[in-house]
């Protein structure tokens, strides 16, 4: 665990991943295994087995393990399992993880904060503190019981005592303030902590107004300026505006419940089954109040799946289920009270434009509408008769498809080709739609005409249509096979500033560059056009300045005319 790289310049590869099995067990076991003098019931509730474990991979190799959307474990040598604690584990452990913390003085925080291994004469030994080489360590400051660092020990105690304490003591892995310390939720366990030192206990950090960059500044002047033109007008209407208090976790409960109504009015039956998280993003954080902030963590529910489950179970507001073990809303009970409640403030946000702040700019509204669609083969081709002598390319509705197979056996003399009526299997429904091993295989014996139909779809070669339509313009994108959602994540670049990347527009009818050109309108950012990363891949890949997740998936929904359960929204 030599020659660490603390998490300067570095970026997250991709979003999160989720990871169960086999991997969580392995994961448990080795973070017991690197936290072996811990308490064990405060590790169990650091790492609980029901929670909901991620993985993200970093530029450097490394792996950081999320749990409950917190980072409290990374794999330093990228997947080799050398495990090490973050500052949030080391905080909620607080004084537990039975490793060896290091003290140094409160003004040489700052060089450690800025990247620098600990040096040995920066050390300050409190007593008979003894440690080995290549041992994990906290690194805290005289006075504070909070470690802010930590890092591997490039010698023993015996070693650095006999040496004069000179030269490097722990080689930095990870502190307080780093990209990924920016990845959990950005707290701190007490007022002394700052981003440029760490102050002891009872001290209060200064406000850190000289952290923010110039250009940062810049900006905020320039948003400040603008703000002014608008004052009296809103001071005009300050006193109408309604005010939400989220202070405490039921009024943040609350808050969550109005949300979830507003999103769930906002949600039609057609685009439904959704999946949770995409709800989550497109529905339920948008309707929050303007300058309200939803925090999870400051609420009873504390995740995503608790909040679903009491909205099904308890509140009987919606039903889930697992599609491909994600969990997804099927069904809203449209006549709930709760809906009824909130409806009057769904409308007055569509009224006021509440929801299209974002989106003042005169844009046509397109449709989009998605279909199945089945080919047949070689084999196939006679069942649908002359259409497919015509077109041998051609695409059939699953309604054509039932025509087709019902004017065939009229015409074979095989049975009427009613819907629940018997068919007499001739040499190609009895050879080319059931396997060699099943009793009916080249036999002329009846068959259900309904299980005939499902069988001859299950032959059929599936593929999606995608019709875009626009001011009387209509696009069409043919594919083989399902289709997948257009992609939206936003990347920390570390420093407040975020890169949103967004892909898949092309399959619906979405010209890369003519949407670069709208969100460059649209948000006041600049935007590149790139080609996704792969030999596999060959669409192109938006990059916009900015954390622009929510109205990005807003802007497809409302004006590209994308239905919600199309867009995977990584907030």
């Amino acid at each position: 665990m030599r020659g660490l790289d603390a998490f300067r310049k570095v970026t997250p590869k991709g979003g999160a991943s989720k990871i169960g099995g086999g991997d969580v067990k392995r994961l448990r076991a080795e973070i017991a295994a690197t936290l072996s003098g811990a308490d064990a019931d405060a590790l169990d509730a650091l790492a609980p087995k029901n929670a909901t474990y991620e993985c993200v991979k970093m530029s450097n190799r490394v792996i950081v393990y999320l749990i409950d959307g917190q980072p409290l474990f990374f794999d330093a040598s990228g997947g080799r399992w050398e495990m090490f604690p973050t500052v949030y584990a080391l905080w909620a452990l607080r004084g537990k993880t039975g490793l060896t913390r290091l003290r140094t003085h409160s003004l040489v925080s700052p060089k450690v904060l800025g990247g620098a291994n600990l040096m040995l004469p920066g050390v300050v030994l409190e007593g008979d503190e003894t440690w080995e080489a290549n041992a994990l360590v906290e690194i805290g400051i005289v006075d504070n019981d909070d470690a802010f660092a930590i890092g591997v020990a490039a010698c023993s105690s015996e070693e650095a005592k006999t040496g004069g304490m000179k030269g490097i003591g722990v080689e930095l892995a990870h502190t307080y303030g780093d990209v990924v310390w920016a990845m959990g939720d950005k707290s701190v366990p007490s007022k002394s902590f700052s981003l440029r030192r760490i102050y002891p206990n009872g001290e209060e950090a200064p406000a850190e107004t000289s952290l923010v960059s110039e250009e940062s500044s810049a900006v905020e002047s320039t948003m400040e300026n603008l703000s002014l033109e608008g004052a009296n007008e809103a001071d005009a209407n300050e006193a109408d505006e309604e005010t939400f208090d989220v202070s405490t976790p039921a009024k943040m409960d609350a808050m969550f419940e109005r949300c979830f109504a507003l999103g769930a009015n906002k949600l039609t039956d057609a685009e439904l089954p959704i999946r949770c998280e995409a709800f989550y993003a497109n529905f339920l954080l948008p309707s929050r109040p303007s300058g309200v902030t939803l925090d999870l963590k400051h609420s009873s529910f504390k995740k995503q799946t608790k909040l679903f489950n009491v909205m099904e179970k308890k509140v009987g507001l919606i039903k889930t289920k697992l599609v491909h073990k994600i969990e997804n809303i099927v069904s809203i009970d449209r006549a709930h009270a709760l809906l009824a409640k909130y409806a009057s403030a769904s409308d007055e946000s569509k009224d006021s434009g509440e929801s299209k702040a974002a989106f003042d700019v005169p844009l046509s509204a397109a449709s989009i509408d998605i279909s199945k669609r089945y080919r047949a083969s070689t084999m196939y081709r006679p069942i649908f008769g002359e259409q497919a002598k015509q077109n041998k390319d051609r695409l059939y509705t699953k309604a054509e498809a039932f025509s087709a197979l019902g004017e065939y056996v009229k015409k074979n003399k095989l049975g009427d080709g009613g819907k629940d009526s018997e068919v007499q299997l001739d040499t190609l429904l009895g050879k080319e739609l059931f396997a060699k091993k099943e009793e009916w295989y080249g036999t002329d014996s009846f068959y259900p005409f309904n299980d005939l139909y499902e069988r001859l779809i299950g032959k059929l070669q599936p593929h999606t249509i995608v019709r875009s339509t626009c001011d009387g313009e209509t696009k069409e994108y043919v594919k083989k096979g399902g289709i997948k959602p257009i992609v939206i994540k936003a990347e920390d670049r570390g420093r407040r500033k975020y890169i949103t990347r967004i892909s898949g527009l092309e399959t619906y009818c979405i010209s890369p560059d003519e949407f670069a050109a709208i969100a460059k309108k649209e948000f006041s950012a600049s935007v590149s056009i790139d080609d996704l990363p792969g030999k596999q891949e060959h669409g192109k890949e938006l990059s916009i300045q900015g954390h622009v997740v929510i109205q990005l998936a807003d802007l497809l929904r409302t004006k590209m005319g994308v239905p919600a359960k199309f867009i995977d929204a990584q907030n």
